[in-house]
């Protein structure tokens, strides 16, 4: 019978508050994305996008698809559901172009909370999940834990 091992929190210094930011973004990627022509489409300047084969740093492996990002135009530490609610005034005009784009393109929206500790709780008010009820995606949210 194995033991689970349990970590204990890593203290952080009195001067120094746990910060935690959110980000939600607006994700499309595939091979021979045009940019332009989503860019064009949905009247919004991607905040990040790459091309198939691009390399993101030196030693890097190439991306292996195309990519088209835009975040939502808050500040990160906004709580998320304000996020995915601004990311929702931006893209509902656009919705049924974005779900077009499903048989040949991977169309979600990803979430995350960065911080030196992961929020005991994460509260979402239903208005907000409405993005993702009508985009047809999965409400993921990925967690990252920085040290130091």
């Amino acid at each position: 019978m194995s033991k689970a091992l349990k970590r204990k929190a890593e203290p952080i210094p009195d001067n120094e508050p746990p910060l935690i930011t959110f980000s939600a973004a607006l994700r499309v990627f595939g091979d021979n994305l045009d940019h332009a022509g989503l860019t064009h489409a949905i009247g919004l300047e991607p905040t990040y996008a790459h091309r198939k084969g691009d390399i993101p740093a030196p030693g890097a492996r190439p991306w292996p698809n195309d990519m088209w990002s835009y975040d939502a135009p808050t500040s990160r530490i906004h709580p998320l559901q304000d996020q995915i609610i601004a990311l929702w005034h931006a893209l509902r005009p656009h919705i049924p172009y974005l779900r077009s784009l499903r048989p040949k393109f991977h169309v979600d929206i990803f979430c995350s909370c960065q911080g030196k500790v992961y929020p005991s709780s994460l509260k979402i008010n239903h208005h907000a999940l409405t993005l993702f009820t009508e985009l047809e995606t999965p409400f993921t949210v990925s967690f990252n834990v920085r040290r130091g």
